[in-house]
């Protein structure tokens, strides 16, 4: 068989999923035997308080294709998945949640839209399996994110995506604490489409996306993308420097002119301008102090406190 599908990496990023993960497991083995494609699957402990690791680490033992990685604390999704995208050694990854929402049947369907020409695929439902406030949430946050992007995919991005491994290249360096992995796939690419997949209920398992977990990764996918926020902030205040100067020339024109102006118009002009200028120095600054901090901060995306079963790159302990 050839195509962008000859290996494939399953990454899986866990928080407390003793109660999934063999399902997972053995589901995405078969799905990806019976595809008859070499495959490997990498299960990333996100800090979980339950039996996950020792779970994980069984199966690694015992399951040639599987390989785990427990990471030293809960830092966070997006982390998780790139450490297991450093790890991987197949020429495409798929990452999927551990709740069996996105059922490992449907990794076919990703691997078929991922043609040449195509780097990056999402996998979207029309009816999403979640409550009215969570539906809610993701309604306003990926309105966000297609505002900001201005592309077509924004609003069907998901957590369950193909891609080339190639695209880690792009982003080698660690880009710390903060960020959004799907942030730095579309720094890597444009090519990127979604498809309609099958969303099941997670049934008494509580999801870790919260309203919370939804507006960080909004936060972080926009800093994450550009340095624009401070730049619209230096708009912004250079606008009202604007309106404020046109204020106070207004009023001069109209003092000499012999027209009487309330005094308030000269105030809220001189005010106006104060303000624009502290705006734009707090946008400069903010730029300067970001870039110096991306180049020289000393926080990793997270810590590896141990493996097993790894066969490719080494992943830490460090990213």
């Amino acid at each position: 068989m050839s195509g962008p599908d000859d290996s494939v990496t399953v990454l899986v990023p866990m928080l407390n999923s003793e109660q999934t993960v063999r399902e997972l497991v053995a589901q995405t083995c078969e799905v990806l035997a019976r595809r008859g494609v070499e495959h490997e699957i990498i299960l990333i402990d996100d800090g979980s308080s339950d039996g996950t690791w020792l779970i994980a680490e069984e199966l690694a033992r015992t399951c040639e294709p599987v390989a785990a990685i427990c990471l030293t604390r809960n830092f966070g999704q997006h982390n998780a998945l790139l450490c297991g995208i450093r790890a991987a050694r197949m020429d495409t990854i798929v990452t999927i949640d551990d709740d069996l929402q996105h059922p490992p049947t449907e990794v076919p369907v990703l691997l078929d839209a991922l043609v040449p020409g195509i780097d990056l695929v999402y996998g979207r439902s029309q009816h999403y399996r979640h409550g009215l406030f969570r539906r809610a949430s993701m309604v306003i946050v990926k309105s966000i994110l297609d505002w900001w992007f201005r592309v077509p995919f924004a609003r069907t991005t998901t957590s369950f995506r193909a891609f080339r491994t190639s695209l880690r290249s792009s982003f080698d360096e660690s880009p710390g604490r903060e960020f959004s992995l799907d942030a730095l796939l579309v720094s890597a690419t444009r090519n990127v489409t979604s498809v309609v997949v099958r969303h099941d209920s997670a049934g008494s398992r509580r999801s870790r996306h919260t309203l919370a977990t939804l507006m960080r990764h909004v936060t972080d996918s926009i800093m994450g993308s550009s340095f624009a926020p401070l730049f619209f902030a230096s708009l912004t205040g250079a606008a009202v420097v604007a309106a404020g100067v046109a204020g106070i020339v207004a009023y001069v024109i109209a003092s000499l002119a012999g027209t009487s102006l309330d005094p308030w118009w000269l105030a809220a002009s001189i005010v106006g301008v104060l303000w624009g200028v502290t705006l734009m120095a707090l946008g400069l600054l903010g730029n300067y102090a970001a870039r110096l901090l991306m180049r020289s901060t000393g926080r990793r995306s997270y810590v590896v406190a141990q493996s097993s079963g790894l066969r490719g790159p080494d992943v830490g302990p460090q990213g």
